[in-house]
């Protein structure tokens, strides 16, 4: 196989909704295949941790090394920077997030090294409604504001990750469910290279499996504003 590491896009599409905890992003096509076809590449040279029953993972840190040592069976050039993954990803957000949606100022976007893929093999797997945590930038200190997913795979049927308006609805009734229409903001049908980008805090869900598998890279980012 061969490939190079691609640039973004000029022909990527992007939606904002909007949740209480601040916008989220959808960005299609940003990404080129050969981009896509090398982070394929290192995520299947990395170990399967199947410690979970519902989900598998691979567990990876984002350095040149780390990426070149995987990847040196294969014939692909990777971009030549510390962080080749966070570098590529980075310059794709901060090309494409809207400014209105930045407080008119320019998005900085810094993906953390620490990232992981998660693989879905398994039809009828979900995710139950949770938010997530922040994480603490080992290079600077400071925290994450955004989770980031890149779809890896095509989910015709299922697998989509719901954003949500609350993990426990007050709306008494059958309505009261958290996966309930009257609860959801917005669901993302997983497509290769969309990306989806949340705040932490916005509860959301994933919903089951039908088309497998289903495969995204996970990371945090920390989004901050220059004036």
């Amino acid at each position: 196989m061969s490939a190079s590491c691609g640039q973004p896009l000029k022909t990527a599409f992007c939606c904002c909704v909007s949740t209480k905890q601040g916008p989220a992003w959808i960005l299609d096509e940003c990404l080129s295949e050969e981009a896509l076809e090398w982070i394929d590449a290192f995520r299947l040279s990395l170990p399967l941790d199947s410690k979970r029953p519902t989900v598998d993972r691979r567990f990876f840190c984002d350095d040149k090394k780390t990426l070149c040592d995987s990847l040196s069976r294969y014939c692909v050039k990777i971009p030549d920077v510390e962080r080749p993954i966070a570098s590529l990803l980075e310059g794709t957000l901060e090309q494409y997030l809207p400014v209105s949606s930045t407080n008119n100022g320019s998005a900085i976007c810094r993906i953390f090294r620490y990232q992981r893929f998660i693989e879905y093999t398994k039809s009828g797997l979900n995710l139950a409604p949770h938010s997530d945590g922040t994480k603490i930038c080992d290079d600077t200190g400071l925290a994450s504001t955004h989770t980031m997913l890149l779809y890896l795979t095509d989910c015709e049927e299922g697998g989509e990750t719901m954003l949500l308006h609350s993990i426990t609805p007050s709306v008494k009734g059958s309505n009261a469910h958290p996966l309930s229409k009257d609860n959801l903001i917005f669901a993302t049908q997983p497509k290769r290279g969309r990306i989806l980008l949340f705040p932490h805090a916005t509860p959301h869900a994933g919903a089951s499996v039908v088309s497998i598998p289903k495969i995204c890279l996970r990371a945090e980012v920390r989004i901050s504003t220059l004036e």
